[in-house]
């Protein structure tokens, strides 16, 4: 959790520093041109990121180090060698990509970000590697930390030499190749000896194949509006509601990637040995933590929307009401928890291949009934309503398969600190909301009143374990062993 703050944190300053320094224009290419590249990386790691969690996690369990390494080897070749060849292939049709979208500045900033691809690919599945061997700091330092931080670094140095998409997406790629480097250097260490183990890589790939389509078909919803916005608006806009998608993505990103780091390998665990009682305890704690932290955050993106919109430029500022559309679906999205992850790591692969595909289908269907007529507005309708969409599917059947329900009554508590933060922070007399030192005053009024309310109505035990646990790692003692 601590990781996805500073992750939080570091992404904002980013993308404040970048949005202000090429404008919406600017930002727009940017945005498409990372769409095309990232979309490129999630398919070159063939889902062998899920493959190496589940099977990883179970090979750690049973004692099994050698097996582990065969797992981590084949996983980490694949995505490698993959992702090189489509790099490569997406900076040689970086010019014709532009001409289709007709951005002529979209072609020399696709270049550096197609050479990201094995990087980011490859980059992914160590961090999984990492996880299946029961480590926390090193891939959220990875993730959240390096990442994030070498991204800040080197996106201020470009754009402040050269103030354009080309130059932020160069920055971008020495982040990617610096990370990739240090990620490597963390797995490397931890690496269990060879033993003459081995692991079948057709296995390997059987499951992770379909969680490749599956993780294709989930980002492709994710960009469909930024490649509709790409074909029918101007960059501009397609700019602002980057910045707008970038924002709200936030907090079910930075909180549901935090949640991942451990839940992906206990899940698989848990389920491999039959333990449904203790993975129905963990999927609704961690289902109530995630609705608890994301809610105040999403209602501050929801009551100052155009504020926050401004801080990125003024130009920016038309997209506040897209910015508050966006928020809610993404509330919704925290608020269920890691469905997703859960299914995939319970075996569940061709499900999670269709709720996809109709993931998908529904963003598609609602990018063309709503985004030609209404723009910026219609684009930020359709995504939510695809992510909420999918994420009551995905409820039902997790109960119907494995008898899981991740709500009960603790689930009261947000919803009523809620109310009085939202009108304490609304109407409190303060100064117009004219820069970003008074919206900040509002945000932490918000935040405030939220958590002091919680306080008020009572901490769960299991929370008060978490906490006195938490303040004695703070202090130096080992409460618990990090396995």
């Amino acid at each position: 959790m601590a990781g996805g703050v500073l992750s939080f944190l570091l992404a904002t300053a980013y993308q404040i520093v970048i949005a202000r320094r090429i404008g919406a224009a600017g930002f727009g290419v940017l945005a498409l041109a990372l769409a095309i590249a990232s979309f490129l990386a999630e398919g070159s790691d063939l889902g062998l990121d899920y493959g190496v969690l589940r099977f990883g996690g179970i090979a750690r369990k049973a004692n099994q180090p050698g097996t582990l390494r065969a797992i981590v080897r084949h996983a980490v070749r694949g995505s490698l060698l993959l992702g090189s060849v489509a790099g490569f292939a997406l900076a040689a049709a970086s010019g014709l990509i532009a001409d289709v979208f007709d951005k002529s500045q979209l072609a020399p900033a696709l270049v550096p970000l197609a050479l990201t691809v094995p990087f980011t690919a490859t980059t992914e599945v160590a961090r999984a590697s990492l996880r299946a061997m029961g480590r926390a700091g090193r891939p959220v330092a990875s993730s959240s930390l390096i990442g994030p931080g070498l991204r800040l670094i080197t996106g201020v140095g470009a754009v402040v030499l050269v103030p354009s998409a080309t130059a932020a997406a160069w920055g971008y790629f020495v982040t990617e190749a610096l990370l990739f480097a240090i990620t490597g250097f963390m797995l490397w260490q931890l690496l269990p000896p060879a033993d003459g183990s081995d692991f079948p890589p057709r296995k390997l790939l059987r499951f992770s194949m379909p969680m490749s389509l599956n993780r294709l078909l989930l980002y492709s919803n994710n960009q469909t509006e930024i490649l509709f916005l790409g074909f029918l608006a101007s960059s501009a806009t397609l700019g602002i509601f980057g910045v707008a998608r970038r924002l709200s993505l936030l907090v079910g990103s930075a909180l549901l990637t935090s949640f991942a780091i451990l839940f992906d390998p206990l899940v698989a665990g848990l389920h491999h040995e039959g333990r449904t009682e203790d993975l129905g305890r963990i999927f609704k704690t961690s289902t109530r933590w995630l609705f608890t932290l994301g809610l105040p955050i999403s209602l501050a993106e929801m009551l100052f929307a155009t504020e926050i919109m401004k801080v990125f430029g003024e130009e920016f500022a038309a997209g506040g009401t897209a910015l508050a559309i966006l928020a809610v679906g993404q509330l919704i999205n925290v608020a269920t928890g890691i469905t997703s992850n859960l299914q995939a790591m319970a075996g569940y692969a061709k499900v999670t291949l269709l709720n996809a595909a109709l993931f998908i289908s529904v963003s598609i269907v609602f990018d063309i009934l709503l985004i030609p007529n209404f723009g910026l507005i219609g684009a930020a309708v359709a995504n939510s309503t695809a992510v909420v969409t999918i994420n009551v599917v995905r409820l039902i059947q997790i109960r119907k398969r494995l008898g899981l329900i991740p709500y009960d009554r603790r689930f009261w508590r947000p919803l009523a600190a809620a109310v009085p933060a939202s009108v304490i922070a609304v109407l409190v007399p303060l100064p117009e909301m004219r820069n970003a030192a008074e919206l900040l005053i509002h945000v932490a009024i918000l935040g405030l009143v939220y958590f002091g309310v919680l306080v008020t109505l009572g901490i769960e035990p299991v929370d008060r374990e978490v906490m006195r646990a938490a303040v004695m790692r703070f202090r130096g003692r080992r409460a618990i062993s990090d396995r």
